[in-house]
């Protein structure tokens, strides 16, 4: 079998190379078969893509394939294992993976001496997780980190030096170690998919039920990685000994000999390069590097900005070609939203001058999206622009999480009167007897409830009411008090919605939280909680807000309701099954329930519909649309600080690296991050086909003065870009630069007018024709309740002569009813009276 690569730099088309290859294999071997392997992170776009270069080599109005398939790794193993039985039903989730792992912690926790501190720390367990899954992934097992005697047993002057280390990884693997066999004591999946399909192909496993498959007639092509695992080597190792395989790479030449420099361009891809040449000289496989791929010359700028950043990278004699000042814009803005909102108005006047351009032809791109994540949804709503996020979406805020949260909380600190507001507020607790009173209709009953609740808040802020008053048999005995006339008033509604509401909540949420404190095991506990969530109408209302985002087209916000409930049904099956006929511990149930869905992410749908992408910036690619706008680019995000939140440092990675053999690692540390940067800035930079933004904000909350990307200030010194400065707006500047929308020139419009009347100025005509499109528009009442707020103002009135004498209160009044407060709350001889 043959290794063969398919080299060419960003501005080479690897893809048509890579689907000419594919389509040349089958013509060759009808009965063949083809598979793309790709990184998991982009598989969706990648398979669109490679299957779009298929149909238009058929040349035929439909097309399909069984023969040809797009896979990722992961879902390779799936593809050969599913008729197995390998891939067994009983696996874990990440959750209940953590649940075991602070298990084990707890039943080590006397004989650890380095972690013992460690153990009760937030982020701890995790810690330990991901270091798992790691070793994982570097076809490691914790008796790896103790196997050799180079590490473990240093000699020479680093003795001492890494006394700690040894320590610090014995019981690592100790721990994880026992992590291991507590899965194995459950029967759970251990074994990684990767791992079980490399014995498979190999024949290596003990069942012989099926047969490892022919993959004589297989072709594997290997497309956009630009880092593997040590477990990925060697899948690819063992798909070599049987079939053929072809590595693409985004690389200008061979590296036999020895691996890349830190600093080239093409550290990373060029180490693959090396790193599979040398593994693959054991065996017979022949190894061939097949002509580069074809230039693309139909975007000459494009060719220009790739021979500047790969030649000045790469310390080369760069001498420009051609002015990129057309087609590459430097923008430094004032703040990230203002940041936002020129880019969308620059968006509206591209679509408006080219009618061919679609919103999915443009892509906004940061290595910030926690701060910038914020701003887009408002500022493009705000717009009129469609877009949709590539981001991770976690359960953290969804209100479900909340409820839980707050309701474990509430005996830590004896039903505080926030969390009793903060858990009636979530709306998922609805008492049955308002369903009642409103004949079922469940929207009804919602508006009496939130009535109740903003009166019972009202109430219970003005009196102190919390903890025992809301779990006490007695009412709450509101009294209407004229303390002018000193009479006792007839007493209003006020008490009797607010005992309605109190009642209901001690009944059940009270009674709740008594008897789940007094649980003999965790099985009774959860079955406790999930009782609860059922007759509190949570599950109701879940179900309500799912069907209503339905009604309304919200369709990502009904599967995230229906999504979190789920996951917390998994959550107590998982809880049962580990913690299920132990001794009921009320604080790890209440970590487990608070904090187990916090980091579970939404399974999402990537976008096909035609929106503006919003995506991270390290996931960029050649040619991937026609317009990029790459924001937050400062000194800071780009290139982006790599940090190694880890439980292994830097130094202890690289150490171990160098003495374990070639087919077992680890990932590198800060420093090969860091050498990955040019490329990633690389891809960025070839991403657009037309028109390239680049820009950053100068100041942003605390931080002023923010300078500008390294990087840029590259393009300024080879290439002479300008950095335009688009500064706020001003009664000078044009609307075409700040305007996306109508609703958008609300609050310009405003924003001007203040300037204006604060400089003495007239309002410049072409901004008065806006104001007056404005009163013509779909949002002129919103407008016109905008505008009316310039001319008003807040001016104090005379008193009402009459109020000083209807506001006179005795002052013997007020000290008898400060003695029946103190008898009654301090002393509890007296119930406590409570004037309204």
């Amino acid at each position: 079998m043959s290794l063969r690569f398919l080299l060419g730099h960003g501005n080479c088309d690897l893809q048509a190379s890579a689907v000419d290859e594919a389509v040349a294999f089958k013509q060759a071997h009808p009965q063949g078969k083809v598979f793309f392997l790709v990184p998991n992170y982009n598989k969706f776009v990648q398979e669109q893509e490679l299957l779009q270069g298929l149909k238009q080599r058929q040349q035929t109005p439909g097309f399909s394939t069984i023969d040809i398939q797009v896979f990722s790794f992961y879902r390779l193993a799936w593809y050969f294992l599913q008729q197995t039985g390998q891939l067994t039903e009983n696996t874990i989730s990440e959750t209940g993976s953590l649940m075991i792992l602070r298990q084990v912690l707890g039943e080590l926790a006397e004989e650890l001496v380095v972690f013992k501190s460690e153990i009760q720390k937030a982020g701890f367990v995790r810690q330990l997780l991901d270091f798992y899954q790691e070793l994982t992934g570097g076809n490691l097992t914790p008796a790896d980190l103790l196997a050799n005697q180079d590490f473990t047993n240093p000699t020479g002057p680093e003795t001492a030096k890494w006394q700690d280390e040894q320590a610090k990884l014995a019981e690592a693997a100790k721990i994880l170690t026992a992590y291991q066999k507590a899965l194995n004591d459950r029967d759970l999946q251990v074994e990684d998919p990767l791992a079980v399909l490399v014995n498979f192909l190999q024949g290596n496993l003990a069942q012989d039920l099926v047969a490892p498959p022919d993959l004589s007639e297989t072709l594997f092509i290997a497309y956009g990685f630009e880092e593997l695992y040590a477990q990925e080597v060697q899948l690819l190792q063992v798909l070599l000994s049987k079939a053929d395989l072809t590595m693409t790479l985004l690389l200008d030449r061979q590296y036999t000999t020895a691996p890349p420099s830190s600093l080239d361009l093409f550290h990373a891809t060029g180490k693959i390069f090396y790193q599979l040449t040398q593994a693959v000289q054991q065996t017979n496989a022949t190894i061939a590097v097949l002509p580069a791929a074809k230039d693309c010359t139909e975007y000459p700028h494009l060719v220009e900005l790739e021979r500047f950043w790969r030649l000045t990278q790469n310390q080369g004699q760069y001498r420009p070609q051609l002015s990129l000042q057309d087609r590459v814009h430097l923008w430094k803005a004032v703040t990230p939203e203002e940041e936002i909102r020129q880019i969308t108005a620059e968006i509206k006047r591209l679509l408006s001058h080219d009618p061919k351009l679609r919103l999915k032809d443009i892509q906004v791109v940061t290595n910030d999206l926690e701060t910038y994540g914020e701003l887009i949804p408002h500022l493009f709503q705000q717009a009129e622009l469609p877009f949709y996020i590539d981001q991770k979406a976690t359960m953290d805020q969804h209100p479900l999480v909340e409820f839980l949260r707050t309701l474990l909380d509430l005996p830590r600190y004896h039903y505080r009167l926030e969390d009793i507001l903060q858990l009636l507020k979530s709306e998922l607790f609805l008492p049955k007897s308002y369903l009642e009173a409103a004949a079922g209709q469940r929207q009804q009953a919602l508006n009496q409830f939130r009535r109740d609740v903003d009166l019972t808040e009202n109430l219970a802020l003005k009196q102190n009411f919390q903890g025992y008053y809301w779990l006490a048999e007695q009412d709450w005995p509101v009294v209407r008090f004229d303390f002018e006339n000193a009479l006792q008033l007839e007493t209003g509604q006020l008490p009797e919605r607010s005992n309605r509401l109190r009642r209901a909540f001690r009944d059940q949420v009270g009674t709740f939280i008594t008897e789940l404190t007094k649980a003999k095991t965790g099985r009774a506990a959860c079955v406790l909680l999930y009782q609860f969530l059922l007759d509190a109408g949570v599950a109701d209302n879940l179900l309500y807000w799912r069907d209503e985002a339905v009604k309304m087209g919200q369709l990502e916000n009904a599967r995230n309701h229906e999504q979190t409930w789920s996951s917390l049904m998994a959550l107590m099956d998982e809880y049962v099954d580990i913690y299920g006929e132990e001794a009921f511990d009320f604080e790890l149930f209440q970590e487990v329930f608070s904090a187990g869905l916090e980091n579970t992410a939404y399974g999402k749908i990537p976008a096909t519909i035609d929106q503006i992408q919003i995506n991270q910036l390290t996931l960029s690619r050649p040619r991937q649309c026609k317009v990029t706008f790459a924001i937050g680019l400062n000194e800071t995000n780009f290139p982006q600080t790599p940090g190694n939140p880890s439980l292994l440092t830097d130094e202890e990675r690289s150490r171990l690296n160098q003495v374990l053999p070639e087919e077992k690692f680890i990932k590198e540390g800060a420093g090969e991050q860091n050498a990955r940067s040019p490329l990633i800035a690389y891809k960025l930079f070839l991403s657009a086909t037309e028109q390239l933004y680049l820009s950053y904000a100068a100041n942003y909350d605390t931080q002023q003065n923010i300078q500008i990307s390294p990087y840029l200030r590259r393009f300024q010194t080879w290439l002479k870009l300008p950095l335009e400065d688009r500064g706020l707006l001003t009664p000078e500047g044009h609307p075409g630069q700040y305007l996306a929308s109508y609703r958008s020139a609300i609050g310009q419009l405003n924003n001007l007018y203040r300037q204006c009347e604060q400089e003495k100025l007239l309002i410049p005509h072409v901004w008065q024709r806006v104001e007056q499109a404005l009163q013509e528009s779909p949002v002129a009442e919103i407008a016109k309740r905008a505008f009316a707020g310039r001319s008003h103002q807040n001016l104090p009135l005379a008193m009402d002569p009459t109020w000083p004498k209807r506001f006179t209160v005795k002052i013997f009044m007020l000290r008898y009813l400060a003695w029946r407060a103190f008898m009654s709350v301090s002393i509890g001889i007296l119930p406590p009276m409570v004037c309204a």
